[in-house]
């Protein structure tokens, strides 16, 4: 279990001063590989047995307006481990009181052969915790078939989204998806997020992006054209600013 104060950079958030997701996605990372360090499980050492962790659900939700300049605590600890899934859970507090929490899913992938590792392979002392706390749920799939559904365009993958797995990084993924909102951003704030990361982007694929929209919420769903899979879904709920 780590946790570690924040105060909240002006380049973190939208232009309405509230944190984007993505931002809150790049602590939880970097907060990841502290903990692992911890008990030795340095990128680095992971390497060469291998294996790294890679992102395959995130859920997040936001209850009070985290803006720039805040001072934010984040808690995380690796909780469970549930078939070939790591469940970390975070909890995000401003002024002592809850602000967000998330829950995360990874799995071990082999580097190279970029196939999923069981976790019995990993021979580092992870504890888990196994705390009851409110695990924000995320189905296996997104996207409602049954909603009108738009294509809206194609995002490549370029160098900088980049990151040392060598595909297009976590945190990206939900600026894609709001770059393609298909509601008013400068009238809606986001309140919760939730991924699927089905198949990674590698540099140069081109990504078909779909948008479908309900009544607060919206779904993106982005498939690899050079793949030919799905690479991730992603439904953002907001609510009207007052």
């Amino acid at each position: 279990m780590l946790e570690k104060t924040y105060r909240i950079n002006s380049y973190d958030v939208s232009p309405d001063g509230l944190v984007k997701v993505s931002a809150l996605q790049k602590y939880m990372q970097q907060l990841a590989r502290e903990d692992s360090n911890s008990y030795g499980a340095t990128y680095s050492e992971m390497r060469k047995r291998n294996m790294v962790f890679v992102l395959t659900k995130l859920g997040l939700e936001i209850y009070k307006e985290i803006k720039s300049e805040d001072i934010i605590t984040i808690r995380t600890f690796s909780n469970r481990i549930m078939g070939v899934h790591f469940d970390r859970e975070y909890l995000f507090y401003k002024n002592q009181e809850l602000a967000a929490a998330a829950s995360t899913l990874w799995v071990l992938l082999n580097y190279e052969k970029r196939t999923v590792i069981r976790p019995k392979m990993f021979d580092f002392p992870i504890i888990s915790y196994n705390k009851d706390v409110d695990f924000i749920e995320v189905p296996r799939r997104i996207f409602n078939d049954n909603l009108p559904t738009k294509a809206v365009g194609k995002r490549k993958v370029v160098y900088s989204d980049l990151d040392e797995n060598n595909h297009l990084n976590n945190c990206v993924y939900s600026d894609i998806a709001l770059d393609y909102s298909p509601i008013d951003l400068d009238k809606h704030s986001i309140r919760k997020a939730l991924i699927v990361f089905l198949n990674e982007a590698r540099l140069g694929d081109e990504l078909n992006i779909s948008v479908s929209r309900s009544e607060d919420s919206y779904c993106i769903s982005a498939y690899n054209i050079a793949a030919e899979k799905q690479c991730f879904e992603a439904q953002l709920f907001f609510t009207k600013n007052t």
